[in-house]
């Protein structure tokens, strides 16, 4: 049965599933086409833009027809498995097909179990990135990345750091000065470090300092630690669970001490004491106070007597003749002696 011409295929183009242009070919020899350049056609013909004319006929009725192709959801998770494990990740994270689409962020750890959950949201086009950083003391193992309503995601300029690499918050102790006389008051200051750390560490426990027997608290506490206040007894000094250590940075916490006796006052801290999110002090630290009598320098004097001439005394030494008693002064004696020597005398003939 003849092909009516209105009904004919293009010329040029034959009918069926796989339609292709006579003589155009790809690579290798295989016939090419594109999405791009084809519209519909009855029985299966595909024509090139613009419609094409039957060679026996008018312009055929229809019109060409366009359609988007493209996925509009994206049910996938961007997973990211750690191994070795890490102390810290970080990554710059884009929303899918529009603007401010919403990526969840769960971490996990080696074994699975969920660390917890955050939300970031690029602001503006989907071109700008959100970033996202997470510091653990347990360690990462896994890190998931879903865009909320399955918008799509996309994960860049991803860092990490293996566990061991950063070190834990530490902590120092001073006194100023480090000496007093009794009854007078030194300052005692406390440092804590978390230079190693790209996050801010906070105290998961009380940091509890209990002074040495003998030395008591002498006047109100400050620190530059944010987050919680100290407080004090008559002999503890505690910065409280939640303050904060700044991330690559120092705070410390200070208050005025005493004691009523001579003596040397150690105040020391264990390895452990100071705990963060971020872990433990490794090493301990201390300082001591020494608190001298009211009449007198230390003792042992750090004067070098050797470089007084006599009857002088070293500098700031003074002397008292309280209770009738006479000057106490240093002397020096010198005492000659005949050289010691043997004499044998010669023999005579």
């Amino acid at each position: 049965m003849p092909v009516p011409p209105s009904r004919r295929p293009c010329e040029g183009f034959r009918a069926g599933r796989d339609a292709r242009p006579r003589g155009t070919h790809g690579e290798g020899g295989a016939p090419s086409r594109t999405a791009a350049d084809e519209t519909s056609a009855p029985h299966g013909a595909r024509c090139p833009r613009p419609p094409c004319r039957s060679a026996a006929g008018p312009e055929p009725p229809w019109r060409p027809l366009t359609r988007a192709v493209g996925a509009t959801t994206f049910v996938d998770s961007t997973i990211v498995t750690l191994d070795p494990v890490a102390d810290a990740v970080a990554a710059n994270v884009y929303g899918g097909l529009s603007a401010g689409t919403a990526v969840d962020v769960e971490v996990f750890d080696e074994a699975g179990a969920s660390l917890g959950t955050t939300t970031v949201t690029p602001i503006g086009t989907r071109d700008n990135a959100a970033f996202f950083g997470v510091t653990s003391a347990t360690p990462i193992g896994k890190v998931v990345f879903r865009a909320q309503g399955d918008g799509g995601e996309l994960i860049d300029d991803l860092r990490f750091r293996a566990t061991g690499v950063l070190a834990p918050p530490g902590l120092a102790i001073a006194f100023a000065p480090e000496s007093v006389v009794a009854g007078s008051p030194a300052t005692l200051t406390i440092t804590l470090g978390n230079a190693s750390q790209p996050g801010p560490a906070t105290l998961i426990a009380d940091l509890d300092d209990a002074l040495p027997a003998g030395l008591a608290i002498a006047g109100a506490a400050n620190s530059t630690c944010a987050g919680a206040a100290p407080t004090t007894n008559a002999t503890h000094l505690v910065l409280p669970a939640g303050a904060q250590i700044p991330a690559a940075g120092t705070c410390s916490v200070s208050v005025a001490v005493s004691g009523a006796a001579p003596g040397n006052y150690v105040n020391a801290i264990a390895a452990g004491a100071l705990q963060t999110d971020l872990g433990a002090n490794a090493g301990g630290a201390s300082a001591t106070l020494l608190v001298t009598s009211a009449g007198g320098g230390a003792f042992p004097p750090a004067e070098d007597f050797d470089g007084s001439v006599p009857p002088a005394l070293p500098a700031d030494w003074i002397s008292s003749t309280s209770g009738g008693g006479g000057d106490w002064r240093t002397v020096s004696t010198v005492s000659d002696s005949a050289p010691v020597s043997a004499h044998a005398p010669e023999r005579a003939d």
